[in-house]
């Protein structure tokens, strides 16, 4: 190497891979928009040139000043089965003929039908195929057409049969084919002019979050003939890829959320309905300023003001009840984390007796999708008290009724009274999308002073379960108290049927404490003589007993919910009594005394 020192080779090289590496990783020279591809946006043109007749004479080329793709980027739905911007795609091309003549009507080269061909690519490379004009066919699970065909005829021009073309038939599967448009180059037979050649325009959207690009490329069918026409001349026909664009699919992933800096309590949870996330309904009062942060992927477009002052693409609006439009507006840049914005609630904002639930929404304007989430204005002064949470037991079984108190005490420097309680119950935790109970109102009774009470119940249909029932206090002004929480347990039960046993001595009292076995499944009966047992469709053997009662065996077929009545009368010998074990006593007993005697008559007969 000429006019480079030896010594500093290792150094260019390693320069060399540094920079390629980091080029790679950190995409240096072109924004990948955080997808982790490389492609080339720029439109890719395509000629062709004559096989035949008019062997390397130039027939068709793409019209290189035109972009085949409306824009460079673009972005899915960040919903789910919710689609991307629409994206327009279109090809021009310029085209030229050979006519014998005179007259010219006999060309050497002849078009068919045009198809478009979209295909994505994941950003670990793959390649998937999710629409194929030359099959007429698209995956609606990617992507939905919305104007235009994905195969067709060129615009403007006549198709007709050319019988004597090879096999009559295209390569998409039509037997039709058209001229080109194109007059006689200065009005001399044989090569025309060049003349404009339109595909037509096909319009389609990106169905839910996909990731990476998509490739979008035209075929044309083409014919041309081999020899002099009319003399065993053959037309050839085959496809020709006219024109190719690439686009980066970056992700439109947005959220925001609602921060408890400040709060003056909760309302529980809620799910938002666009994408399903489960987050904590804060209560704050007037005057007070609320915090949020917002992530934002790419929204495909600048932020440019519109004629108003508001940006397109990200936005953050804030809407009060009974309010047309929003009461707060902010603009989002593209590609942030955790971006913070702030939105102080005017005083006098309560509204007494009102809708107090204020709604904040994360806008993509440029394909019109939004988050919802939602929080509370109150007036802390003037709320009632924390509410009691209790309930008439502590754990239960699967099926059970569960009764539910709420208390809590009036505010006298609002309304001095409790109209209301609003309580729910969920599943394994405050914060779960499972309902034991769905959220209701429970009309609230005046007790004395400014405590106030109600009672309601729900029943389990889940059981091993852990379960949060949550309530609070309203006054007639809808002003809400902090919440309270009471935690049960649902026991799971074995079987689908309830059997009741119910064990009672001769004369009618119950018993208490007996052991009743049904099947391998054990249960004592409580203070009323009745045990409970949750079992599965059969027969089983039944065994009631107690010490100083005769053992009851029985059978039960279990079919249904049902109850069954055990008598056990009493027994001079305990319950169980093994008379085995006492026929064995008696035997050795009876067998030591016989020794006895035997012995003793031997030795008092040696005496005399």
């Amino acid at each position: 190497m000429q006019g480079i020192n030896r010594k500093y080779i290792p150094i260019v090289v390693l320069g060399a891979v540094i920079i390629l590496v980091l080029s790679t990783q950190f995409h240096l020279f072109a924004d990948d928009w955080g997808t982790g591809l490389n492609i080339d946006t720029d439109t890719q043109y395509y000629e062709h040139k004559g096989f035949y007749n008019q062997k390397g004479k130039l027939y068709m080329y793409t019209n290189t000043n035109i972009e085949q793709l409306d824009s460079d980027r673009y972005i899915v739905a960040w919903q789910p089965g919710q689609y991307s911007v629409k994206i327009n795609c279109e090809g021009h091309l310029k085209t030229r003929n050979y006519y014998y003549g005179p007259p010219a009507t006999a060309p050497d080269f002849l078009v068919g039908q045009y198809a478009w061909v979209v295909q994505y690519e994941d950003t670990s490379g793959h390649l998937i195929t999710i629409a194929d004009g030359t099959k007429n066919w698209y995956d609606t699970n990617y992507i939905h057409i919305t104007a235009g065909q994905i195969q067709g005829n060129l615009a403007n021009i006549i198709y007709q049969r050319f019988p004597y073309i090879y096999n009559n038939i295209n390569p998409f599967g039509d037997d039709t084919w058209a001229n080109l448009p194109a007059g006689p180059l200065n009005g001399v037979p044989g090569w025309t002019d060049w003349g404009d050649t339109a595909i037509p325009q096909i319009t389609f959207q990106i169905k839910g979050q996909h990731v990476g690009a998509i490739r979008i490329y035209c075929i044309l069918e083409i014919a041309e003939i081999n020899g002099i026409q009319g003399i065993n001349a053959k037309w050839m026909p085959s496809t020709n890829l006219v024109t190719e664009d690439w686009a980066y699919l970056p992700s439109g992933d947005g959220e925001i959320r609602v921060l408890g800096t400040g709060n003056i309590g909760t309302e529980g949870t809620e799910t938002t309905p666009e994408t399903g996330k489960v987050y904590t309904k804060y209560v704050f009062e007037e005057g007070s300023t609320v915090h949020f942060e917002v992530d934002a992927m790419f929204s495909g477009t600048s932020l440019e003001p519109d004629q108003d002052g508001y940006n397109y693409g990200w936005e953050l609006r804030i809407y009060k009840p009974g309010v047309n439009g929003p009461v707060f507006r902010k603009a989002i840049p593209d590609d942030v984390r955790n971006f913070p914005v702030e939105y102080t609630i005017p005083e006098g904002s309560f509204v007494p007796g009102g809708n107090n639930e204020w709604k904040v929404e994360l806008w993509n304007t440029l394909f019109m999708q939004k988050e919802t989430r939602l929080f509370v204005v109150d007036k802390l002064e003037k709320t009632p008290g924390p509410t009691t949470v209790q309930t008439d037991k502590k754990n239960y079984i699967e099926g059970e009724e569960v009764t539910i108190t709420m208390t809590a005490y009036a505010n006298p420097n609002g309304t001095g009274e409790i109209s209301r309680f609003k309580v729910w119950a969920k599943y394994d935790s405050e914060d779960s999308t499972d309902y034991a109970m769905e959220t209701r109102y429970v009309t609230a009774t005046h007790v004395s002073g400014l405590l106030y009470r109600a009672t309601t119940s729900f029943v389990l249909d889940k059981g091993d379960k852990y379960v949060y029932i949550m309530a609070t206090a309203m006054d007639r002004d809808n002003r809400h108290g902090d919440v309270g929480t009471k935690q049960i347990f649902s026991e799971e039960v074995v079987g689908n049927y309830k059997i009741t046993i119910i064990v009672s001595e001769t004369d009618g009292t119950r018993i208490e404490g007996a052991k009743v076995q049904l099947g391998k499944q054990i249960a004592y009966t409580n203070s009323n003589g009745e045990a409970v047992i949750w079992s599965q469709h059969g027969q089983y053997a039944l065994t009631v007993s107690k010490l100083g009662y005769n053992t009851y065996y029985g059978t039960v077929i279990v079919n249904a919910d049902k109850t069954v009545e055990v008598t056990l009368s009493r027994s001079w010998l305990p319950s169980g009594f093994n008379w085995a074990f006492i026929l064995i006593i008696v035997a050795i007993a009876l067998t030591g005394v016989y020794m006895g005697v035997s012995y003793y008559q031997k030795k008092y007969r040696h005496r005399h």
